[in-house]
């Protein structure tokens, strides 16, 4: 059994406003029907990258091919492609030996990203709102050993270049990051949220 709900999506700066499908427990992770953002938000979209609200939509789970067994690393992030010139996909990967349970929100990992600051210290370049003023459904993502799912995340532009990494919340004691990457960010998204909004850095 499914239920589905209008909810607005927010990936980097992008907004979409789509159907979205959230699974029961034992039920595999569906796409987002996509549309066009809402035009007030096309109209108060910000001039130059900021710090933006994540969310990240997860798909496709199945069994992970050619993946050695590791008791020292539980997940592993891998970027297999680009959806679009603004999202790349990555697969999340269970390469330990046990099953992993993973809080999510309404169908999307509950994450942010981080990159390194011209001081070299680790700051957050998204946020995580744990509460859109509609009320939030959370769930597990039962993710088996040796098994991955797909999940597509902003492809940022930018004259800065940095490593970044994402910051994955995996239940109320567990925080795990990715290993870093390359990418180029601009230097505003450092900025902090505007006041008023209700922003989590998943401390």
């Amino acid at each position: 059994m499914k239920r589905k709900l209008k909810v607005l999506l927010f990936s980097g700066s992008i907004l979409v406003l789509g159907a979205l499908t959230i699974p029961v427990k034992n039920t595999p992770p569906t796409t987002v029907a996509q549309s066009p953002a809402p035009s007030w938000f096309k109209q108060n979209a910000p001039s130059e990258a900021t710090m933006a609200p994540a969310w990240y939509q997860y798909f496709d789970l199945k069994k992970a091919e050619n993946i050695d067994n590791n008791s020292q690393i539980t997940l592993k992030f891998v970027k297999v492609g680009e959806q679009s010139s603004q999202l790349s996909i990555f697969n999340l990967i269970n390469t330990s030996g046990q099953a992993q349970k993973i809080t999510t929100q309404d169908g999307s990992l509950i994450m942010i990203q981080e990159a390194k600051n011209p001081q070299g210290k680790w700051q957050p370049i998204e946020y995580w709102n744990f509460d859109w003023g509609m009320g939030a459904t959370f769930g597990t993502l039962d993710l088996p050993a040796q098994h991955s799912v797909l999940f597509t995340a902003p492809q940022f532009k930018g004259n800065f270049a940095t490593e970044v990494r994402f910051k994955l919340k995996m239940n109320d004691q567990t925080i795990f990051y990715s290993e870093p990457f390359v990418a180029k960010i601009t230097a505003s998204q450092f900025k902090v949220a505007e006041q008023g909004q209700k922003v989590s850095y998943l401390e």
